[in-house]
Order: C-alpha cells, then sequence, then structure tokens
C-alpha cells in the first residue's frame, strides 16, 4: 500500500508540474500545488508528505490519497481510485460513471447533492490543513487522524446501507482489474478483513509465482496452436520460408515492472519546440 501511494505521489508530481519556457513566476502561477495555497511551494509539498510516511502509520497512510487531493485541489478520491488503491474514499471517485450511479440507483438530484458536499468536505478539510504546523509531522499525524474519522462519518452519510455496500464492492472490483489478485488480498483494508497472516502471505505468493508460470506454459502451447492453424493458409514452401527467417523459439525474460504504471513524461518546453 505505501509503496503504490508512493508511486501515484510521484505520478502526480509528473502530471502537475509542465515547463512550458515562460519563467519560475508563471510556472509557480500554474503549479497546481502551489495555487491551491495549501503548501507554498513543491519543496514544502515533498516535505510534508515525507514526514508522514516516514511514521509508518497505517491510519496515517491510508489518508495519504486525501491529502494529496487537496494538494491538488482534486475530488477526494480521485487520487485512490486512479492508481487503484482500495480506501473508503476511492469510491467517491466512481460515482463520475454514469453506470454505476445506475448501479447504486443514485437519482440525479441524490448525484448533486453528493457532489456538493463532497465540495464542501474538500473545501473544509483544505482550510483545515492551511492552518496546520506543517513543519511538526506528530502533530500534524494527530490532526489526519480526526480528519480521517470526519471524512468517514461524511462520505458514508451520504448513502443508503445497501448503496453504501454496493459501492465499497465496486471500488473492490475496480482495484482488481488494477491490481494482482494477491497485492490486494495482502493489502489493507482486506488483509485484516480476512485475518491474513504472514504464513498465509507467504503462501499466497509463491502459489500466484506457480500459478504464472502454468499460466504462461499454456499460454504459449495457444499462441504455438494458433501460429500453426493460421500458417496452414500459406503454401508449404512459404511455410518453410517463414519458419527459416523466425527460426528456433527463444522465450524472452518478462520484465519485473509489467504491472507497474509508467509516469508520464512532462511535455516538451518551447525550446524544445
Amino acid at each position: 500500500m505505501r509503496s503504490l501511494f508512493l508511486l501515484s505521489l510521484s505520478l502526480c508530481l509528473n502530471l502537475a508540474w509542465v515547463s512550458d519556457g515562460v519563467g519560475q513566476e508563471k510556472q509557480a502561477e500554474q503549479d497546481p500545488i502551489v495555487s491551491q495555497g495549501v503548501f507554498s511551494n513543491r519543496d514544502e509539498y515533498q516535505q510534508f508528505f515525507g514526514g508522514l510516511k516516514s511514521l509508518n502509520d497505517p491510519e496515517i497512510n491510508a489518508m495519504l490519497p486525501v491529502l494529496n487531493d487537496l494538494a491538488l485541489g482534486n475530488p477526494i478520491g480521485q487520487t485512490a481510485n486512479a492508481f487503484g488503491l482500495n480506501t473508503d474514499n476511492a469510491t467517491m471517485d466512481l460515482l463520475a460513471d454514469k453506470s454505476v450511479r445506475a448501479e447504486l440507483e443514485i437519482v440525479d438530484e441524490q448525484f448533486e447533492d453528493m457532489k456538493s458536499m463532497n465540495q464542501r468536505l474538500r473545501d473544509g478539510l483544505s482550510d483545515r490543513l492551511r492552518s496546520m504546523d506543517l513543519s511538526d509531522p506528530k502533530e500534524v499525524a494527530n490532526a489526519v487522524r480526526s480528519m480521517n474519522l470526519n471524512v468517514r462519518s461524511e462520505m458514508e452519510g451520504m448513502f443508503l446501507p445497501h448503496q453504501l455496500k454496493r459501492l465499497k464492492q465496486l471500488a473492490l472490483q475496480r482495484q482488481l482489474e488494477r491490481r494482482g489478485l494477491v497485492d490486494v488480498i495482502v493489502a489493507e483494508p482486506i488483509r485484516s478483513e480476512l485475518d491474513v497472516t504472514s504464513g498465509q502471505e507467504k503462501t499466497l505468493r509463491q502459489a500466484e509465482k506457480e500459478i504464472e508460470e502454468k499460466l504462461e506454459r499454456e499460454i504459449q502451447e495457444l499462441r504455438a496452436k494458433a501460429r500453426k492453424e493460421l500458417l496452414s493458409n500459406l503454401k508449404s514452401d512459404q511455410r518453410r520460408r517463414f519458419e527459416e527467417l523466425v527460426g528456433e523459439a527463444f522465450l524472452f525474460a518478462k520484465s519485473e515492472k509489467k504491472n507497474e504504471k509508467k509516469p508520464e513524461g512532462k511535455k516538451p518546453s518551447a525550446k524544445s519546440k
């Protein structure tokens, strides 16, 4: 969970900062971190999150995506949902999908009320964040714990019980689309919900590795069968020539970062165009 947020925070930094070659003052005006008024500069922003992450507190880590939303001026839940983090606050961003609202039987009037409440909650949290002494991570951590209770209470109050239950289910399904099953099971809050032990995590990791290796072999066999079927449409001399061009099969090493999101690069500056 912590490493995934570090990745998401890194991505946000890359996406938020666009260099257009018009000077430092202009860049500062366009930097969403500075424009929100919570942090006076990017270094202060990084020091703030670095101090909180250094506490290695699960409750604090769960609030980091919300704090990042506040820093960037995003709707609460956007950071968590964008990077597949399963938090109570990630569910709110799902409501932008009309099909999700239909599944939950949320009418337009209720959705508009939810958006207004989300905005009021965000404004209130932003004001509270601006009033904190950001130089003291422990003091901030205590305030963040209080904010977390407030956010959870406000968020849950927006839904009927059956809507909230289904929304959390959909949020978990979305997360499973973006992360591996074992990663989801051994991370909070699912780990605590299932009471997964360290021994079970080790067993799950080993089983995952073995299943993936078996699946890869089966995929290779299916690909070979499909290629043979496709090549049957060629003449025999054409097939032989193709096999000569391809040569003996070689199994390339798989990337260790196949599931890692690649940060978007900065847009080219005016000088580089």
